[in-house]
């Protein structure tokens, strides 16, 4: 998401096929990414095609899209940069200029013109700017290329995104079909239903998906209408509406929906024990975003007057009950459908985490700072991971996973040595990063460290499994000292296949870390190794 309203980036690559005389395109974009995950993406597909873009064997094309004046102003921008770009070329008699990288907090519109001045002076040769407009129904779309000779592609890469994507405002927000249906994953079909004749499922979390290609997925949720019962998310409307209490009706209500939830989880996050003075004064300011932003507005009757006090109360009972599952507490009131939801709008806490500082400047929960590194600091709190005391060792290993563990940005340890009414819990933490490899964890991570003498088996990996389904986790890691036997190693493989992650770390890869930046990779490599496992595995389509 990027936070100027009505603006987002989309950056292309791609070629021609000559087998299939058809175009082959990979893409990034701000409604599925982060600022900052979008221009490291960039750099990533730039990097693997390095030799194909320095060849002409592929087209790079810089887009934005959104409402008409919005794009038309990006536009002058980019025009601008490369008029000002030219004219210091002149002066410096052909010297390519420097150009700095950019900032963090840059408007969309510079962001693009930077990448496309960075395009039009690869490797000092500077080529010929071309630029093309598209109107996508209420969507337009201005991109940047380069190289006369190669336009037609370049003018086919938009349409295809376009065709694939199908991007459309909601309310105010601009949003793809991908980031849309993301949501749906990891959901469970409840039944079936019809509404006027066309069918519908229901999904677990009580979403709605029409079997109509002519009716998008907008998260749209049950109601009384369609079970004649008051379901909790009916319910959850009347509590978190803004309708009853201020007179005001978002519209589309279910994406208001999935911001204030958003927001309900950045606040648990901190363990400031939040007033209703500091509340009202937060949601004051989420309220003026989402209206500039995000959603429409309708003047609405206020049901209940007086009585925004009691609304800011069942805001802070919600942060609590979030606060305490994401300690690992028992407890029955966190709705799996907000865990899942979590998946793919962690995206909007990027956003989020300043709007709450308006309010409230000392939150910094976007920049939990990891410790760095220490490799000597490692092994001293590992020295007792073989004492012959069981408890000492114990102690040790744990201690030695945290450290590992709060090297890594965006992890806060929430809990250790919890025991609940159904398990015990070594280590917890909950994910306050933007980073979408991290987001594969979920946003809550339990931890079980084991110091045993010899590898780990199966009865320990089901054991956690069945924590992590008690809970609506997908994910977990795994310490073991000394590995897992060849059998547990199956049962984590069987396990994936049901969209249980367990990731496991032993003492000998953690002897080999070097750097901060190691744990990081050492993370999520295991990810990626799990995910590359099982991605082509004809299991999943009997699991």
């Amino acid at each position: 998401m990027t936070s100027h309203p009505g603006l987002e980036l989309l950056y292309l690559i791609g070629r021609a096929d000559s087998e299939t005389e058809r175009a082959v395109a990979e893409w990034v974009d701000t409604t599925r990414h982060t600022i900052c995950e979008f221009l490291e993406r960039v750099d990533d597909f730039q990097a693997e095609h390095r030799d194909e873009l320095m060849n002409g064997e592929m087209v790079e094309v810089f887009c934005a899209l959104g409402k008409r004046q919005e794009v038309e102003c990006c536009q002058e921008t980019v025009r601008q940069s490369i008029r000002n770009y030219l004219d210091k070329l002149i002066a410096t008699e052909g010297k390519v200029p420097f150009l700095p990288p950019v900032e963090q907090g840059a408007p969309p519109a510079q962001i693009l013109a930077q990448l496309f001045l960075d395009h039009l002076a690869d490797e000092a040769f500077l080529h010929i700017p071309c630029s093309s407009c598209l109107c996508l129904e209420q969507v337009h779309l201005v991109s940047f290329s380069s190289g006369e000779d190669r336009q037609s592609h370049a003018d086919a890469l938009p349409l295809l995104w376009s065709a694939q994507e199908n991007p459309f405002f909601l309310g105010k927000q601009l949003v793809t079909r991908s980031f849309l249906l993301g949501d749906l994953h990891g959901r469970r079909v409840i039944a079936h239903q019809f509404d006027e004749t066309i069918p519908y499922l229901i999904l677990e979390g009580g979403v709605k998906l029409y079997l109509d290609s002519q009716i998008p997925y907008i998260r749209e949720r049950v109601g009384i209408r369609d079970i004649d019962l008051l379901s909790p998310s009916d319910i959850d409307s009347i509590v978190s509406n803004p309708i009853y209490h201020f007179g005001l009706a978002f519209v589309p209500h279910p994406l208001f929906d999935d911001w204030h939830k958003v927001l309900i989880y950045a606040l648990a996050i901190r363990s400031e024990q939040w007033s209703i003075q500091t509340i009202r004064a937060i949601y004051s300011d989420f309220i003026d975003f989402i209206q500039q932003a995000v959603c429409d507005t309708l003047p609405a009757e206020v049901m209940f007057p007086g009585k925004e006090e009691l609304f800011y109360q069942t805001l802070l009972v919600q942060i609590e009950n979030m606060r305490a599952f994401l300690k690992g507490e028992e407890e029955q009131v966190i709705s799996k459908d907000l865990l899942l939801l979590l998946q793919t709008r962690y995206i909007y806490l990027d956003v989020l985490y300043p709007v709450i500082e308006k309010s409230c400047p000392e939150f910094h929960t976007a920049a939990h700072l990891p410790h760095p590194f220490c490799r000597e600091k490692l092994w001293e709190i590992a020295q007792e991971i073989d004492s012959p005391d069981a408890n000492r060792k114990g102690i040790a290993w744990e201690n030695t996973a945290q450290y590992i563990l709060n090297c890594i940005p965006g992890l806060l340890q929430t809990g250790k040595r919890l025991i609940t009414g159904r398990e015990e819990i070594d280590l917890c933490y909950c994910n306050t990063s933007t980073d979408q490899c991290l987001w594969q964890l979920g946003a809550l991570i339990l931890v079980e460290c084991k110091s045993w003498k010899g590898p780990v088996g199966i009865p320990v990996i089901r054991q956690l499994a069945h924590i992590m389904s008690a809970k609506g986790l997908t994910a977990a890691l795994l310490f073991s000292k000394n590995g897992i036997t060849k059998k547990a190693e199956q049962e984590i493989f069987q396990q994936a296949l049901k969209g249980q992650n367990i990731y496991l770390f032993t003492w000998g890869e953690l002897m080999q870390l070097q750097t901060t930046r190691d744990v990081y990779d050492l993370l999520l490599a295991k990810i990626d190794t799990l995910t590359d496992s099982i991605s082509d595995d004809i299991a999943l389509l009997g699991a």
